[in-house]
Formats: structure tokens, C-alpha cells, sequence
């Protein structure tokens, strides 16, 4: 019977396990500290305070009814949402095939040959040829981690897969603010085309007011031609309207993974601009940092780049791997289950690559290299980040004051128009004051809707640039 040599083999196995509890090499991650603004630049509209936001359901603030659904069926049926969730998976599965190298692997094999040896070989101690061979057994081996080559693969993978979950809730917050962004714009279509039928109407009792004139003998034709011109100007915005209402109908429908026209029905009965509440908070730049998925993948992505660095600096070590093979061997196959058929063997092995023309260092100075890469993405998407929410301040205070300066306009366009209308009947001034007036208000009217629109998507840039709603449900 065959012995184990355990006093050369026992020692060896042991040696190797300790050996494998060793520190992986290649640097040890740690999160950057990076200086944020104590506070904003752009001095904050009154409304919006300082406090901790909170934007798990900020579309909420706007109080519509239909908004809420539609966020609904974005986050059911939106496909680049899906994506994102199907590359969660793929990240997952590569963590998994990492993860499994720290594991020995076993393998089932078995084979069954015919072997003819050449007649020029000395025949002792082979067999006479042709002769049979059947194989059937087990055969194992284990990689021991010795400088944490595999560690650091398993620490990279885990990395990756928080990278890309972080992905999937940028897309969804930007998926989300979209959705809103193109429902806003429809809302606005929508106001304008109310408030362009209002100043049709106006204009119609102008133009039927001078005719009658025009019937009388009081004005000139002149004065009916420029009416009929100015009615038919007026007309023509809303087919204009109408067109791009529907254009922005159909983007919306793309966002919630419908085809155009599927989800014309639920907004079919027109409602106003949603207008955000006056009562929440932005909190403060640092909050960046916890809130925008975009700033937590960037993280993300430097670990898993720092790891990588430890991957490929293992390759400067020697690998220990511990194989080892049972098997049952015989030339006849009826004797495959007798105990003289056994056969086997297990011994470590060591592998170390002592001259290859300086490829690993090469290798570990292009990682670091791509690590200082990930670390200046980091800050620039932190810096973006800053910059995009000041941005949105700044467009938030401009537009209210806009606003503000914009309805004294509108409002005094409107006693403006009852005012020359009364005038221009009297015979008091000419046609040309009626013109002016009303072309002005039908402008300044459709111009105040826009603006109202701008703000509303301003405030959802805001709730975007901060992070809002990153949590899927």
C-alpha cells in the first residue's frame, strides 16, 4: 500500500492556509474628503429654507392629480429604467464569479481509451499495445489568496454592483423629473391655448365692431383689413399650439413605455400649470454628497478602480494552489470497482512569474493612473452637481421676479384693451391703438403661460439637481 509522506505534505497544507490569511497587497480604500460650500451662493428664494429635504415623493408638491400616475407608469414600464435593473443583475453575477475563486473548485471526470503504443519504445514496464485505460474520480483545487489577488477582485466586483445600482437611481431620478419636465410642458400648451381662444374672442368683437362701423360709413376699409389680418393672426396660433402639444403628448408617451397617442386620454381634460408649495426645504450643499446618485456611482466607481490596483499588483507574488486528484483506474473496466484500482495524489503548487519584461509594473501604473482618473471624476461630478443646483437657484429668483413684473403687464393690458375698444367705438382714436393694444396682450398673455411653465420646471430641475426621489419603491 501506498503512504502519504504527512511529514512533508502536513506541514506544506499548513503553511499555505496560514499563508492565505495574509494582507491583501495594493492600496486600502478609503473615501475622499472633498470641501463642499458651507452654504449656497445664490442667495435662496424666501420660500426655500435650509432645512434636511425630503424627496421621496416630491411630485407630490405640485398637488395635480394626474402627475402622480404617470410617475406610476414610468417606473413600471419605462425600458431604460429596465436596462439599468438588467445590469444590476449582470454586476451581481460578476461579483458571484469573483466571489467563487476564494472557494476550491471539484470537478467530476471520467474517460474510457484505446492506446497503442509505438513498437520502437522499450515495451517494459508497458503494457502490451494496444491496451485499454478507464478513468473515473475526482479531481480538486484551491487557489490559496495568498496576497489577495482574488480579495480584491471580490472587493472591485462588490464595488461595481453598488456603481451600477447607484446608476439605476440616477436614471430613475432623471426618468422621473423628465416625466414631470414634458407633463409641465403639456400643462403650459394647455394654458396658452386657453388664453389664445380668450384673446380670439376679444379680437372677433373688434373686428365685428369694425365692420359694423365699416357698414356705417364711419371707418375707412383700411381699418376692416387689418382687423380681418389681426383675427386670422391670432387663429393661427392655435393650430401651432395644438401640434406641439401633441409632439410633447407623444415624447410623454415614450417616457412611460407607450406608443404615441396611449396616453392622450388621460390628459385630455386640461388643467392648470402645476405650481409647487411654497414650504420645503433644499438643505444645504454637503447634502449633495448623500442625495445625488451621480456623486454615490462616482464613489462607487473609485473604489472599485482603487481595488483593481490590488489585483494586478498580486501578480507580483507567487500563486499557491493546492491540487489534488482520487480517482479508480484500471485496463479493464469490470475492475473499476476494486479497491486496487484506486488511485491518487494531492500536493500544493506554486507558480511565480520572476521575469516578464516589466508588464506587471506596467499594468499596475496604467491602474493607478485610471484610479487618479476616477478620483477627478469624483470631483468634477461633485462641482457639476454645486454648479447645477446654483444654476437652478438663480433660474428660480429670476423667473419670480419675471413673473411678478409680467402680471402687472398682463393685467394691464386687459383694462387696456376694454379701455381702447370703449375709445376707438366713440370715434376717440384710431383702429391702429386697437391693433397695438391687442396684439400686445395676445403676447404678453401666451409669454406669462411660458414663464409659469419655466418655473415649475425649475423648481423640478431643483428637486433633480438635489437628488430627489433616488430611492425606487
Amino acid at each position: 500500500m501506498i503512504r502519504t509522506p504527512k511529514r512533508v505534505l502536513l506541514p506544506a497544507v499548513l503553511a499555505l492556509l496560514l499563508l492565505g490569511g495574509c494582507t491583501a497587497v495594493g492600496p486600502v480604500y478609503k473615501k475622499p474628503e472633498v470641501a463642499v460650500p458651507d452654504a449656497w451662493a445664490e442667495r435662496v428664494h424666501e420660500h426655500l429654507g435650509e432645512g434636511s429635504p425630503v424627496f421621496e415623493a416630491w411630485w407630490q408638491e405640485f398637488d395635480d392629480p394626474v402627475l402622480p400616475e404617470l410617475i406610476k407608469l414610468a417606473r413600471d414600464a419605462n425600458p431604460n429604467l429596465k436596462i439599468a435593473l438588467q445590469r444590476i443583475d449582470v454586476a451581481r453575477s460578476r461579483r458571484i464569479i469573483a466571489s467563487s475563486s476564494l472557494l476550491p473548485t471539484v470537478s467530476l471526470e471520467g474517460s474510457s481509451t484505446r492506446i497503442g503504443e509505438s513498437e520502437n519504445i522499450a515495451k517494459p514496464p508497458f503494457p502490451h499495445s494496444p491496451y485499454s485505460h478507464h478513468a473515473l474520480g475526482f479531481a480538486a483545487g484551491w487557489e490559496l489568496d495568498v496576497f489577495g489577488a482574488v480579495r480584491r477582485s471580490v472587493e472591485s466586483a462588490e464595488a461595481n454592483t453598488e456603481a451600477n445600482y447607484e446608476a439605476y437611481r440616477d436614471i430613475l431620478v432623471s426618468l422621473l423629473a423628465d416625466v414631470a419636465l414634458t407633463y409641465v410642458e403639456v400643462r403650459t400648451f394647455d394654458e396658452r391655448l386657453r388664453l389664445a381662444q380668450e384673446n380670439i374672442r376679444t379680437i372677433d368683437k373688434s373686428e365685428k365692431l369694425t365692420r359694423s362701423r365699416f357698414n356705417s360709413g364711419l371707418v375707412s376699409e383700411l381699418d376692416v383689413r387689418q382687423a380681418e389680418s389681426n383675427l386670422a393672426a391670432a387663429r393661427a396660433l392655435v393650430p401651432r399650439l395644438t401640434g406641439q402639444r401633441q409632439g410633447t403628448l407623444n415624447r410623454l408617451a415614450v417616457l412611460l413605455g407607450k406608443y404615441p397617442g396611449e396616453v392622450d386620454e388621460l390628459l385630455d381634460d386640461p388643467l392648470p400649470i402645476p405650481s409647487p408649495r411654497h414650504d420645503f426645504s433644499i438643505g444645504l450643499p454637503a447634502d449633495l454628497i448623500r442625495n445625488r446618485p451621480d456623486i454615490r456611482q462616482a464613489e462607487r466607481a473609485l473604489a472599485a478602480q482603487t481595488a483593481r490596483v490590488g489585483v494586478v499588483t498580486a501578480d507580483l507574488y507567487p500563486r499557491f494552489v493546492l491540487l489534488g486528484d482520487f480517482s479508480m483506474q484500471a485496463r479493464d473496466s469490470s475492475d473499476l470497482t476494486k479497491g486496487n484500482s484506486r488511485a491518487w495524489f494531492i500536493g500544493p503548487a506554486m507558480r511565480w512569474e520572476i521575469f516578464n519584461a516589466g508588464r506587471i509594473r506596467s499594468q499596475i501604473d496604467i491602474e493607478e493612473t485610471n484610479t487618479r482618473i476616477a478620483l477627478l471624476r469624483y470631483e468634477d461630478t461633485l462641482l457639476q452637481a454645486v454648479a447645477e443646483v446654483e444654476t437652478t437657484l438663480a433660474s428660480i429668483n429670476s423667473l419670480w421676479k419675471q413673473i411678478e413684473h409680467k402680471q402687472q403687464q398682463v393685467d394691464a393690458n386687459a383694462r387696456s384693451v376694454v379701455l381702447v375698444n370703449v375709445q376707438y367705438e366713440q370715434g376717440l382714436i384710431e383702429f391702429q391703438n386697437v391693433l397695438d393694444t391687442e396684439r400686445t396682450k395676445l403676447f404678453a398673455d401666451d409669454d406669462l403661460a411660458t414663464r409659469k411653465g419655466s418655473l415649475a420646471n425649475s423648481y423640478i430641475d431643483l428637486y433633480r439637481g438635489l437628488g430627489g426621489s433616488s430611492m425606487p419603491e
